[in-house]
C-alpha cells in the first residue's frame, strides 16, 4: 500500500479534533508531490552524462534546490500529519522517508537521465495515485487534492 493509501486509512481513523488539521498536511504532501513531479518535467534530459553519472552536475542548479525545498516541505508535512494521526502513524513520523525524489543520487550503470526523470516520475507519481488491487489507477482523495 502506497504511502498515501495508507495516511488516508489513518485519517479515517484519527481522533476527530485534528481529523481537519492531519487532512490539511495530506493535501499539502499531495499538492508538493504534483509540484516535484512538474519540477522533475521541466529537466532537460538531452544532456550528456557526466563521467561520475551524478545529477547534481546534470540538472539546472534551481531545479536541485527547488527538488530539495519541496522535499524538506513534505518533510515536515508527513511529520506533522503522523504526529496528528496518532499512535498507529508514529513510526511513520521518525522514519527517514523522503516522498520527493530529489537530484543527489548517481545514475546507475548504463542509466541515462531522462530514465532516471522517467523513474522518479513514476515513483512519485504511485504515492499521489495509488494503484488498486485490479492493477489500475484511482484518484481517492489525494487525487482529489491534485486537482485543485
Amino acid at each position: 500500500m502506497e504511502l498515501l493509501e495508507f495516511a488516508h486509512g489513518l485519517l479515517r481513523q484519527a481522533d476527530p479534533s485534528v481529523r481537519a488539521q492531519a487532512a490539511g498536511h495530506l493535501h499539502a504532501l499531495a499538492s508538493l508531490l504534483t509540484e516535484a513531479m512538474e519540477v522533475w518535467k521541466t529537466v532537460d534530459t538531452n544532456k550528456p552524462v557526466d563521467k561520475l553519472g551524478s545529477l547534481v552536475a546534470m540538472v539546472e542548479p534551481a531545479i536541485v534546490n527547488k527538488l530539495y525545498a519541496l522535499s524538506l516541505d513534505a518533510d515536515r508535512h508527513l511529520k506533522a500529519f503522523c504526529t496528528l494521526a496518532g499512535p498507529a502513524a508514529a513510526s511513520r513520523a521518525t522514519m527517514p522517508l523522503h516522498l520527493v525524489e530529489t537530484a543527489f543520487w548517481q545514475l546507475k550503470q548504463g542509466e541515462t537521465l531522462a530514465d532516471r526523470v522517467a523513474t522518479n516520475l513514476s515513483r512519485m507519481t504511485e504515492r499521489v495515485l495509488p494503484h488498486d488491487r485490479a492493477g489500475g489507477t484511482h484518484q481517492g482523495d489525494a487525487g482529489r487534492a491534485r486537482q485543485r
